[in-house]
């Protein structure tokens, strides 16, 4: 089954949700113009890395091929839509 951009965000979304339940009073608003890290209250690197594990599962990717979908290879944190082109990147030079 082929993913589809706008699965892999509402999975993004959800899951960035689910996460702030635990750690926040008062959850953000979440769109794919978010950049979780730096925008959203108590979400770093290393809350990141636990979502990037949560999102994988959740679109049946298995093991992540990096630590943190939402930081690029130079170290910028990125967009969500920027994090679900990433996904769909690398979910099609898996099969």
């Amino acid at each position: 089954m082929k993913l589809q951009r706008n699965e892999v965000l509402d999975v993004l979304i959800k899951v960035i949700q689910g996460i702030q339940q635990d750690i926040v009073d008062d959850p953000e608003p979440i769109a794919e113009e978010t950049v979780p890290i730096g925008n959203l209250c108590e979400f770093d690197s290393l809350v990141s890395v636990e979502a990037t594990v949560y999102a994988f599962d959740a679109l049946g990717l298995g093991e992540p091929s990096c630590t943190s979908i939402f930081i690029s290879k130079d170290s910028k944190a990125l967009s969500l839509g920027q994090v679900a082109d990433r996904i769909l990147r690398l979910a099609s030079k898996r099969k």
